[in-house]
């Protein structure tokens, strides 16, 4: 475990300390849901836009608490000053699960929920290094998971682990999911754009797809620009044809692959935009610029 403090079910303790029941839900079936943002000088980055997407989630689970986002902000505040990050660049983990219960399985049986906020600093190398562009795979199963499920952020993330480590094996940042169909879906860890001339194409939430927090961001930004952004199914030929690929997530913000099924990718000028544009964001609005734009995508 890691060292430092956590915040659970209303307290801040020593991680060390921090414990869940052999009945909690998550631990017995993988039942939970979670969030990962990023502090930019320990400003919590898009958190409502966070909340509200696990609120939804929670919501479609038939689930009956909610997040309360004043005292989420207030907990993760104080977690990350006595973590020693209030001016850090950082990783925060919510994690949400129905709580303790009886052991057959029957959700009406929980009581309380479990909630649990990690936070935890980020290398001061991470940006730069990832600026430069990162080597991406494809999975070579295609995703068993769809539909609704496919769009929430759930515990059990045995799929995305076992991509991950693929990715690794092929000495690679990031493993690409298709579906059954052969369309491109996402990542591992990230949603995906690919430049098809002067337009930015991304695969539609219906395929069964995360509606990444930076993902809608990006789409915002991008037709801020005046650049032409469409969510439409495209397969790997046409990914592997395009001008240019990057992908997106809260902690890695927009990164460009350079390199794709042993294909080396150009980084597009539109790219390098995007990223100047969203890292202002990170700057000047920490709570959620997408209200004012096109809504999470």
């Amino acid at each position: 475990m890691q060292d430092g403090y956590v915040w659970m079910n209303g307290e801040i303790i020593p991680a060390e300390k921090a414990r869940v029941s052999v009945n909690d839900y998550g631990f017995l079936y993988g039942f939970g849901l979670f969030e990962t943002i990023r502090a930019y000088n320990g400003k919590p980055f898009m958190l409502e836009a966070h909340l509200e997407r696990i609120n939804g989630s929670l919501r479609s689970l038939g689930l009956s608490f909610q997040l309360e986002p004043r005292e989420i902000r207030r907990a993760v505040e104080q977690l990350l000053a006595e973590n020693g990050l209030s001016s850090a660049d950082s990783r925060i983990r919510l994690s949400i699960t129905p709580g303790e219960g009886k052991p057959t399985g029957d959700l009406g049986s929980c009581g309380k929920p479990t909630i649990v906020i990690l936070a935890s600093p980020i290398s001061p190398d991470l940006d730069a290094t990832l600026t430069l562009g990162v080597k991406a795979v494809v999975y070579p199963h295609p995703r068993s998971l769809s539909g609704e499920m496919a769009r929430m952020k759930l515990s059990s993330y045995v799929e995305n682990l076992l991509a991950r480590r693929y990715a690794r094996e092929e000495g690679a940042f990031e493993a690409i999911f298709l579906d059954r169909s052969g369309y491109v879906l996402e990542g591992a860890i990230s949603n995906l754009f690919m430049l098809r001339r002067e337009r930015l194409i991304t695969p539609p939430l219906e395929l069964g797809l995360l509606p990444g927090i930076t993902r809608s961001v990006v789409i915002r930004i991008a037709r801020d620009l005046g650049v032409e952004v469409d969510e439409e199914p495209f397969r790997l030929e046409e990914l592997l044809e395009s001008n240019g690929i990057f992908i997106t997530n809260s902690i890695i913000g927009i990164v460009p692959v350079r390199e794709l099924e042993g294909r080396m990718m150009g980084i597009p000028e539109i790219v390098n935009a995007l990223r100047e544009e969203y890292q202002e964001l990170t700057e000047v609005s920490p709570s959620s610029p997408l209200q004012a734009g096109s809504g999470r995508g």
